[in-house]
């Protein structure tokens, strides 16, 4: 009987062996996939919309740093432009104000050389009326004695003898 025994316990564990095979072989088939793909399509769609929504958040992202960089761009710009604005606005300025200084300059010069001729004019009227209207003088060194440059002709104090070169001066040196 031992050996009955031995047989017996050999075919129940046989048996249990080939009902575990086969009831795993059982999970795979299709009326149990369709169980599983409910799920798994649920947690695919979870995982595919999470995914989008990573995609979409980067996305977003992307354009907030872009449009940040944009409007970083463009103050620098502004600025750029104002301080050149401001640059040309300076220049022309001081330019205004060289050609101001260089016409304030030209006319003062302008002014000085009028009341030089001005005053050269007023002496030689002085010395018109001062002089006699006819003076008469022996030589050149009597002459230069009163006029060290000579005198024109026209002058009361000219006198033909005097002017040896006859350039219109008398006396002169």
């Amino acid at each position: 009987m031992a050996k009955n025994d031995k047989k017996k316990s050999s075919l129940v564990g046989c048996l249990v062996f080939a009902v575990l095979a086969f009831g795993s072989c059982a999970v795979a088939l299709p009326e149990d996939e369709e169980k599983i793909t409910p799920v798994q399509s649920e947690v695919e769609t979870q995982t595919e919309a999470e995914r989008e929504a990573e995609e979409q958040r980067q996305k977003e992202e992307v354009e907030r740093q872009a449009e940040e960089q944009r409007q970083a761009d463009e103050a620098t710009r502004q600025a750029a432009e104002q301080r050149q604005a401001e640059e040309a606005e300076r220049q022309a300025e001081a330019q205004r104000q060289a050609e101001e200084a260089e016409q304030q300059a030209e006319a003062e010069r302008q002014a000085e050389e009028a009341e030089r001729q001005a005053e050269a004019e007023r002496q030689a009227e002085e010395a018109e009326q001062q002089a006699p209207a006819f003076e008469s003088y022996k030589n050149c060194d009597a002459l230069r004695a009163v006029y060290p440059d000579g005198v024109p002709a026209g002058h009361g104090a000219y006198d033909d003898k005097h002017d040896r070169d006859e350039d219109g001066w008398a006396c002169e040196n």
